[in-house]
């Protein structure tokens, strides 16, 4: 194909020089697909392509934080006999620790004196120890080992080792996976004060680390700040704000985050979506949660278990088991696994409406499906056998919990003891009473009693059945010092 730019050979040097220039402002602003296009474009014209500008091509991808095209260019001049440059490694090695691909690194580094390069001894040296580091650094991160990593950025300090962006990026990393946010933002101070300039990475690194902690304003203060070092938010960046309003049940910051995006010129992916229907979930808002969910799916983002599993919270704490249900088959239609934290959801939706049939269906349905079941699983179960006053499915899935070992809490026993009591399982509330009063005196402090007066309820129920408890109840109300009980009088 004839490129227009060309209409004789004698301009192809000076078209060479111009494309070369237009390729180093693409990667002056981090544009490297454009940058690669151009670059097909002069081939394409029939250019004799030089090294420089591959190298410039390469440079782009690096800035972009794009590898595998920067291995492309330099695979491609191998295939059309140019011999790498020692600025060639240098931007393919930039653009390989970029991408954390530190054995592709360690082999360009191998090949140089393949190709007539020799580096120095000393910077040989010092690159191969700061891949070395980095790929520890990224191994802990990847690990959860937030405390290695750590100790291993220090260690670069103190063998006069420079730690780069990339070293802080997977420290930092590494500190949001072990939810040491105050580490994190330590490390960013660190980075500026090495005079280092924080990307996109750091950032969200960092934000991400302060919406484990769930400090939303620090991570409100840190986007806005983004700018001043020339680097713009990304989605990412939004979501991790976000998910830090949520947790910290600022629902309305959360959703005010999420309805600015447009105007950021940032489109919400499912996490950011999740996150608001989280934050509605946890106030009531379940009309707001399914907008929300419907708005998800009408976009380019794919809802998925996580965000199907906040709408049903939602409709449970609303009451809307049916809503419940109706979100938890689409799960299904649309080809995903129900998990755990769904069907919980469902079946507290069916045990706060009321539905205790629909309760133990769905429970049935998690067995048949080998779901695992949890804890939260039989408390919402049980209760609904409470409300369904069947004594004998309450009794069953205790003794369910005992083959699982999984040790029922004061709440389950107490719904179990509601059941049978309600149910006409009477001679087996005795059992129940006295377990509740026995775990009550021994592991009080381990757990709050959801009902104050449950011990009370537990020690009137044993009288009333003929056991003498007055004594023992005593001695546990002073083991306990009475708060708890002295609300029930």
């Amino acid at each position: 194909t004839q490129c227009p730019l060309l209409t004789s050979v004698a301009m192809q040097s000076w078209s060479l020089r111009k494309c070369t220039a237009s390729i180093t402002c693409l990667k002056k602003s981090s544009r490297w697909n454009e940058a690669l296009h151009l670059l097909t474009g002069m081939r394409q014209c029939g250019l004799q392509l030089d090294v420089v500008v591959h190298n410039e091509a390469i440079s782009a991808c690096a800035a972009g934080r794009e590898w595998q095209p920067a291995l492309a260019v330099l695979e491609g001049m191998q295939r059309r006999r140019l011999r790498p440059s020692a600025v060639t490694c240098n931007a393919s090695m930039s653009a390989f620790q970029r991408g954390r691909q530190w054995a592709r690194a360690l082999q360009l580094m191998l090949d140089m004196p393949r190709w007539g390069l020799r580096a120095s001894v000393v910077t040989h040296s010092a690159a191969l120890k700061v891949i070395t580091y980095n790929a520890t650094i990224s191994a802990c991160e990847k690990g959860k080992r937030w405390m290695h990593a750590l100790g291993t950025h220090a260690a670069m300090r103190r063998h006069d080792i420079q730690p780069d962006v990339i070293s802080y990026n997977a420290s930092m990393s590494a500190c949001e996976k072990g939810r040491q946010w105050v580490q994190a933002v330590l490390l960013m101070d660190e980075l500026r004060d090495r005079r280092l300039f924080p990307d996109v990475i750091s950032y969200n690194a960092l934000l991400s680390a302060l919406e484990k902690g769930a400090r939303w304003e620090i991570a409100l203060r840190i986007r806005a700040s983004m700018r001043d070092d020339r680097v713009y938010p990304d989605v990412i960046s939004h979501a991790a704000v976000i998910s830090a309003c949520e947790k910290s049940n600022r629902w309305e910051l959360a959703l005010a985050c999420l309805a600015g995006l447009p105007e950021e010129r940032a489109r919400p992916n499912v996490v950011a979506y999740s996150a608001a229907i989280s934050a509605c979930e946890k106030v009531q808002f379940w009309e707001h949660a399914l907008a929300l969910l419907q708005e998800l799916e009408r976009s380019s983002a794919e809802a998925n278990v996580v965000s199907y599993g906040a709408a049903i919270s939602a409709c449970a704490n609303g009451q809307r088991w049916e809503r419940a249900l109706d979100l938890l088959g689409q799960l299904g239609r649309k080809g995903l696994e129900p998990n755990t934290i769904t069907c919980n959801a469902a079946i507290s939706a069916c045990e706060k409406s009321g539905q205790w049939q629909r309760a133990l269906r769905l429970l049935v349905c998690m067995k048949a499906l080998k779901i695992e079941l949890s804890l939260i699983t039989y408390s919402a179960s049980i209760s609904s056998c409470e409300r369904g006053l069947n004594w004998f499915a309450a009794l069953s899935l205790l003794e369910e919990m005992q083959v699982a070992e999984l040790e029922p809490n004061l709440a389950i026993r107490g719904a179990a003891v509601g059941a049978c009591e309600g149910g006409g399982g009477t001679a087996d509330a005795p059992r129940l009473l006295r377990s509740i009063s026995s775990r009550a005196s021994k592991h009080l402090h381990e757990e709050t009693l959801a009902t104050p007066g449950l011990l009370v309820v537990a020690g009137e129920q044993l009288r009333w059945h003929g056991f003498p408890v007055a004594s023992p109840l005593a001695a546990l109300r002073r083991r306990i010092g009475g708060p708890a009980l002295r609300q029930c009088r």
